[in-house]
């Protein structure tokens, strides 16, 4: 378990830098942080990809929160 946690934090880090660096070249392009078509495939793609492995209720809210988190860093 523990192994498993200090792959999620590194995944965790490595999703919130590829976030900071989208932030900047939306501030480039002056376009808004929140891009609901993105946020409503990035929810597709994770129910996709978990393929009933995870409870959709669990995926919601993890997915939710990963879009929480881009957005604080982003704004």
């Amino acid at each position: 378990i523990d192994a498993l946690d200090r792959e999620l934090v590194e995944l965790m880090a490595r999703r919130i830098a590829v976030a900071t660096a989208i932030g900047e070249h939306k501030a480039i392009l002056g376009s808004g942080i929140v891009d609901a078509g993105r946020e409503r495939e990035v929810r597709f793609n994770a129910h996709r990809h978990a393929q009933e492995r995870l409870p959709a209720a669990l995926l919601d809210v993890h997915t939710e929160l990963m879009l929480r988190a881009a957005r604080a860093v982003q704004s």
